[in-house]
């Protein structure tokens, strides 16, 4: 969350995307499957953590539907989702069964040695793609 005022505020941000040799798609390259069930979010993981291994990289996650949670992020990792996937989170909830995690990515927080910049997650060309929580059938606990 910014605050302050934005136009008094320096940005730091350069868009350098374009300039990105390495680009790999998650299915073609790294075994993800399109499946309504099966969670992903390990060979997600292993995915990011190896592009990051090799200094920067983009991410193509092709049509299909694909269940995670958890995902870190790495430096100088892009996720480029084609408008024909659907990102569903891998619910999960705990021993108590009153907190449902829909974390499904994260970059820590700017006091953690998790903490990570350069990272992004777009459409390809700018397209929408879809996150699609609604098979869970309890709202209660969902904040987005």
């Amino acid at each position: 969350m910014l605050t302050g005022n934005p136009l008094e505020m320096k940005s730091y941000y350069r868009e350098t995307i374009d300039t990105i040799k390495i680009v790999k798609n998650v299915v073609a390259d790294y075994g993800m499957i399109s499946s309504e069930t099966e969670n992903q979010s390990s060979k997600l993981q292993n995915t990011i953590n190896d592009i990051s291994e090799k200094g920067e990289g983009k991410l193509i996650i092709s049509d299909g539907i694909y269940r995670f949670y958890g995902i870190m992020f790495k430096p100088n990792v892009h996720l480029l989702i084609s408008s024909g996937a659907i990102l569903k989170p891998a619910w999960r909830e705990d021993i108590s069964k009153k907190t449902i995690m829909i974390a499904m990515m994260h970059t820590g927080s700017k006091s953690s040695p998790e903490y990570i910049e350069n990272c992004s997650i777009r459409g390809i060309d700018g397209k929408q793609f879809t996150v699609d929580f609604t098979d869970k059938k309890t709202r209660k606990y969902l904040r987005l």
